[in-house]
């Protein structure tokens, strides 16, 4: 209540936020239908398998008691996992980091045991974890770190993209989030609007409706038959390869009433066709 009030407009945010849930979740929506964030985790395997570990360790020590997985943390933990299985934010903002601070806190209280203080090996012990956990943050695997070097922008100033960004007041239309998020931080004076912005549950109903019906048909282009009613000279479909159904699209084919053009990363610019 007192972070509502601090923002000036505490029964507009309240009020925002119950409609925004509702808007995510409301309807007959399939789990890929949802956001990435917002559909089931996968139970975390890997994770599971070190902290079913840690329980057998901690069943053989000798202060091995039950009662430490009472401890709120453990609890938190086992709570934010199973609700995982509904919405993965569960279990990646919550059961995760739970389960990591009893891990390390369990870590702590074996090596304590297991290696004194002032312990070589315990220097050692460090020094390998430090060195493992450099590699792993610092390697580039599958691009990690330098895949944004070969991506290119949709900008405003690039001359092949002359006449197929929107126009003066025109909208882009577009099921896919990437869109907004690559066009407006690379042009955020640009003088025309996103039909899909920071949110897809901030959408206008029938708008949303589109985006839904494209991800229920894996991309079926019979989707946008709605926007493609209204669209106007000045605006814009673009449409991710990722999004396009496995016959493709062809310049001028599977929506034959918008011409149109192949950008950078895959994106096809629809605009209506011109005399």
């Amino acid at each position: 209540m007192l972070g509502a009030e601090m923002t000036g407009h505490p029964w507009v945010f309240l009020d925002q936020c119950v409609r925004h849930l509702l808007g995510v979740f409301g309807g007959p929506t399939l789990t890929r239908q949802l956001v990435p964030e917002l559909q089931p985790s996968n139970g975390g395997g890997l994770f599971l398998l070190a902290l079913t570990a840690m329980l057998f360790w901690r069943a053989r020590a000798s202060d091995g008691k039950e009662r430490h997985l009472l401890e709120p943390v453990f609890v938190m933990g086992v709570l934010g996992w199973i609700l995982g299985l509904k919405v993965g934010r569960f279990w990646w903002d919550w059961g995760l980091p739970a389960f990591l601070i009893w891990l390390a806190r369990e870590l702590e209280s074996q090596l304590q045991n297991l290696m004194p203080f002032d312990s070589g090996q315990r220097l050692s012990l460090t020094l390998a974890l430090a060195l493992a956990v450099f590699f792993g943050i610092g390697s580039d695997r599958d691009g990690r770190w330098t895949s944004n070097l070969t991506k290119q922008y949709l900008a405003q100033n690039d001359p092949a993209l002359q006449g197929w960004l929107p126009e003066n007041g025109g909208i882009i239309y577009s099921v896919d989030m990437t869109v907004f998020n690559d066009l407006f931080f690379k042009n955020p004076t640009a003088p025309w609007r996103y039909v899909l912005g920071f949110e897809s549950a901030l959408m206008l109903p029938e708008d949303l409706a589109v985006v839904r019906d494209v991800a229920w048909s894996y991309g079926d282009l019979r989707g946008y038959d709605p926007w493609l009613k209204k669209i106007r000279p000045q605006d814009r479909l673009i449409i991710p390869e990722s999004w396009l159904p496995t016959t493709g699209l062809t310049r001028g084919g599977n929506i034959a009433e918008l011409e149109w053009h192949r950008a950078a990363n895959g994106w096809w610019i629809g605009r209506l066709r011109r005399p």
